[in-house]
């Protein structure tokens, strides 16, 4: 005899789009493949497993020369915020600054939310709400730039978890 109750369907909340565990699953890249402006990018281990980050894989990001130099990865398929408008992701740099993360829209063009990297040489949560944006249905791409109008050539700085979530 088997009994079974309070059986539930619930939309997930968060979803995780990128944690380099086995690799990237996103095409990550120097903005329109310009390695001299935009940079670098690897998958490389973990410089720093401490705090809120202990997974051994990380992304690496190393600035090109442009002040605006911008690492890009094209969605491999829709990019949908209608219920999710929300990006969590893990930062760690070398010193406090900005960030800037882009969605790209075919017919909207690009829209962007910029926050705070509150401190150095530790791993925290910077969070971009899209609420504003959640009409947009045609997103292609997503884009980091680490203090945009800054020229820091070989700046370097680490990231993981990306999730997306509810507002």
């Amino acid at each position: 005899v088997y009994y079974i109750d309070d059986i539930n369907w619930d939309e997930q909340a968060t979803f995780v789009l990128e944690d380099f565990e086995g690799g990237a699953f996103l095409p990550w890249a120097p903005l329109d493949d310009q390695t001299l402006l935009h940079g670098s990018f690897a998958v490389i281990n973990n410089p720093d497993p401490s705090g809120i980050i202990a997974s051994p894989e990380v992304g690496e990001y190393t600035k090109g020369t442009s002040a605006f130099s911008t690492l890009a990865a094209v969605a491999p398929g829709v990019i949908d915020i209608s219920l999710r408008p929300q990006y969590n992701l893990d930062v760690w740099a070398a010193a406090p600054g900005t960030m800037t993360f882009q969605l790209e829209s075919v017919a909207e063009g690009n829209k962007e939310v910029t926050r705070d990297i509150e401190t150095g040489a530790s791993w925290q949560t910077v969070s971009f709400d899209f609420t504003e944006f959640q009409s947009i249905t045609d997103w292609a791409s997503l884009r980091l730039i680490f203090n945009p109008g800054v020229a820091e050539e070989g700046a370097v700085f680490y990231f993981d978890n990306l999730i997306q979530t509810e507002s």
